[in-house]
């Protein structure tokens, strides 16, 4: 049987993610990341559709003033 040694940076991190406070905070942010994605979402959207009106109210401009 061989033993595996882990580096450092990952035994601790292993030990810390065992920490009940630090697993609460890491399911925060987890949450945190999926809110800030959602708001992206939308606002690219609300931007698009913005500029959409935008585009075709020009275009009507254009068409009546043809």
């Amino acid at each position: 049987m061989s033993l595996i040694v882990l580096p450092n940076d990952v035994t601790l991190k292993l030990r810390t993610l065992q920490n009940p406070e630090v697993k609460k905070m890491h399911t925060m942010c987890r949450h945190l990341h999926s809110d800030m994605y959602k708001v992206t979402n939308e606002v690219s959207r609300l931007v698009l559709e913005h500029a959409f009106e935008e585009t075709r109210t020009a275009l009507i401009d254009i068409v009546r003033n043809m």
